[in-house]
């Protein structure tokens, strides 16, 4: 996702861009010690971008400028006070949403510091995982591969982004397998290493394993169950494991919890009650096989899904032994 302006750009973001940020914040004490209302006006550019905003951020605090800008611009500086703990900002940020979303769509692809970082990061984990914000996704991913070019920590960012827990949203990483930058695709195929096919260290095949990682997610999107897993809790995570019950019955799960949206008839619960006490190599086999059968034929389907446990077996693993 890339931002667009609605407008001009900001004057205070063209002094950044020609000048550079200690010219910037001259020029902002020069207009604020010779005209305070002219200062706060230009902070209240609608076009102003979140960079210029952060590195005025002491100026703002030093001159009491919160109480005289506009509601976002307030949010975004009573925000970057906040202390890191959790409790304070979770307690505090129940209004921010609209500040945190212009502070990722106008400042994703900008190194300030560690502490500009860590700010971002954290505004990108309020907005997913207690906005439960998706439209920020893409610029999450942006910024993520931004990251990864610049040799920049984004472990934070992959967390905010799966705590979105949308399995589909996997797809925005996907792309950039196909990637002539060898670095974005290295991302890539690093975080997608838990689908099968897709290997972190197997070069020159970007459009061979985006093809697979389509597959995987058609075959499965319907019922991934969100883990959790990320580079913090271990070297090689999987955020996201099918749900073989659900697969096995063609019944769609609720991506944070794994459970079946629907409610399932007595049918339904004897089918699982037969596949719950298979061991989990039979279950991921009959799984696929029910989810190809289904697709290709649902009356052929029917038919199968009704034979006792043992010839559905029978008849997956005879399909297995001619792949």
């Amino acid at each position: 996702m890339k931002f667009h302006r609605r407008g001009p750009a900001a004057f205070l973001d063209e002094v950044r861009r020609k000048r550079g940020n200690a010219s910037l914040i001259e020029s902002f004490r020069n207009t604020l010690e010779a005209d305070r209302k002219k200062a706060v006006e230009y902070l209240n550019d609608d076009n102003l971008c979140f960079p210029s905003f952060y590195v005025l951020s002491d100026e703002i605090t030093k001159a009491e400028l919160s109480g005289e800008l506009c509601e976002r611009y307030r949010l975004a500086a009573e925000f970057l006070m906040m202390r890191n703990d959790k409790s304070d900002i979770q307690s505090e940020v129940q209004a921010v949403h609209p500040a945190l979303k212009w502070m990722i769509e106008t400042g994703a692809e900008e190194n300030i510091g560690n502490d500009y970082l860590k700010k971002l990061d954290t505004a990108a984990g309020l907005l997913t995982k207690i906005y439960r914000d998706r439209s920020i996704l893409p610029g999450i991913a942006d910024m993520i591969f931004f990251r990864c070019r610049s040799e920049l920590p984004y472990h934070d960012l992959i967390w905010a982004f799966l705590e979105a827990r949308e399995p589909y949203s996997l797809a925005l990483i996907a792309d950039r397998l196909r990637s002539p930058d060898s670095s974005e695709s290295a991302c890539a195929r690093r975080l997608l290493a838990f689908i099968p096919g897709i290997d972190r260290k197997e070069t020159g095949k970007g459009e061979w394993q985006f093809q697979r990682f389509c597959d995987w997610l058609e075959e499965n999107g319907p019922y991934l169950r969100y883990k959790g897993e990320t580079f913090d809790t271990t070297h090689r995570p999987t955020p996201y494991t099918p749900v073989w019950r659900a697969k096995y019955l063609g019944a769609f799960v609720a991506s944070d919890n794994g459970k079946i949206h629907v409610s399932l008839t007595k049918r339904e619960r004897r089918l699982l009650r037969r596949f719950d006490d298979l061991a989990g190599d039979e279950q991921r086999l009959l799984a696929a096989y029910s989810a190809r059968k289904r697709r290709m034929d649902r009356n052929a389907w029917v038919q199968w899904i009704n034979l006792s446990i043992k010839k559905q077996l029978k008849a997956a693993e005879g399909e297995n032994s001619h792949d």
